[in-house]
């Protein structure tokens, strides 16, 4: 474990110091933004697979 520990230090430390920089209002902000636009995206990406899905299907 100490190994991947070494690996990710730099990552941890980077993400501490941007965490840092924002409140914690702002960062729900952030995460709301995220999780909403990823849903969306979601969504769309399915809608796009269906017709294609469903050629395949009638093959």
């Amino acid at each position: 474990m100490h190994a991947i520990q070494k690996v990710f230090a730099p990552l941890n430390e980077a993400m501490l110091e941007l965490y840092s920089k924002y409140s914690r209002e702002e960062l729900q902000t952030v995460l709301d933004y995220v999780t909403h636009s990823n849903r969306i995206l979601r969504n769309l990406t399915e809608n796009l697979r269906k017709p294609a899905k469903e050629e395949q299907e009638n093959r």
